[in-house]
């Protein structure tokens, strides 16, 4: 498997690293939304892992790259 191979690799610097892995497929978590008619805007609250960015999962909601 390619990823043990990267490992391997960095294994002499694992001590100097204090991050945390990403994975590949983020998932938001307590996703809540209220249409505000008064303001004719869609409000939308999440929360994602650490690492994860808003960002993208705004992009992939509205089809545009922020």
């Amino acid at each position: 498997m390619i990823e043990q191979q990267i490992f391997e690799e960095c294994e002499p610097f694992l001590d100097k690293l204090n991050g945390s892995r990403r994975f590949a497929w983020s998932f938001a978590e307590e996703v809540e939304g209220v249409y505000k008619e008064e303001e004719a805007w869609f409000e939308m609250h999440f929360s994602l892992p650490k690492g994860s960015y808003a960002t993208v999962i705004i992009e992939e909601l509205i089809k545009v790259s922020l």
